[in-house]
């Protein structure tokens, strides 16, 4: 979360107390917005309610990649309950509650999110987040270095996916199904990874655009690949990963 959209769920929170503020981050191609919308709620000060309308205004917009609401009050910490669990999974959008009170954040992921059509937010469903749960549907585990800034721009040091290939069980090899390829796109680093699905395409999640399976065997992605991995324990036979 960027400090600006920070900034601006924390006025909104603060502006609406004690009643719960709810909004939308909405992304427009690389753009982020915070936009805050009327708790409907008949009792706002326990409970939120976006109306169907607000929704619809807002996708009409862009993506609606987090829904945002506050626990206002006096001791009140951003705690999820077992309804707001419910309603992010049946939402299919990542959830974000702030606290006024404590000043504090936390997010809250919808369960089995589909690998395809994924909104992008980095640090949260990017390029490695999507690696991530691709291997995990396989039985691998992978560490999460995810970070929420565009860490392969030329001002920060990191390296995630040079550094990183080898120590999380990589093998270089030839390009075939269930392997990742690495890629070095608009960057001085290696910046962006994919898996090679079972019909040779390309299962990725590029900045700024939702995941998606796109050609590979030549063209664009192929000729900014770096290196291609699989694995150490991976299984030969691929389990489908398909919704």
């Amino acid at each position: 979360m960027n400090k600006t959209i920070m900034a601006a769920i924390r006025t909104h929170a603060l502006e609406e107390s004690p009643r719960e503020c709810c909004g939308f981050v909405v992304q427009t191609g690389r753009r982020q917005r915070y936009v805050p919308v009327p708790n409907s709620h008949e009792n706002p000060t326990e409970h939120f309610r976006i109306d169907g309308e607000q929704w619809v205004n807002a996708e009409d917009t862009g993506s609606i990649i987090r829904v945002i609401h506050s626990h206002p009050g006096d001791g009140a910490r951003p705690i999820p309950s077992d309804l707001d669990r419910q309603q992010c999974n049946n939402s299919g959008v990542v959830w974000g509650i702030y606290a006024p009170d404590c000043d504090e954040y936390v997010e809250i992921t919808p369960d089995a999110i589909p690998l395809l059509d994924r909104p992008f937010i980095l640090g949260s469903h990017d390029c490695w987040g999507l690696i991530m749960d691709w291997h995990a549907l396989q039985g691998v585990t992978l560490n999460d270095f995810r970070v929420d800034y565009p860490w392969w721009e030329s001002q920060y040091p990191d390296n995630l996916y040079f550094d990183n290939w080898e120590k999380e069980g990589f093998i270089e090899c030839e390009p075939a199904p269930g392997c990742m390829v690495i890629m070095q796109v608009e960057s001085g680093k290696w910046n962006h990874a994919g898996i090679i699905t079972e019909e040779g395409e390309l299962l990725h999640h590029l900045y700024g655009h939702p995941s998606c399976v796109t050609p590979y065997t030549r063209g664009y992605f192929k000729d900014r690949t770096m290196i291609c991995v699989r694995h150490k324990n991976l299984p030969k036979e691929i389990k489908p990963w398909r919704v």
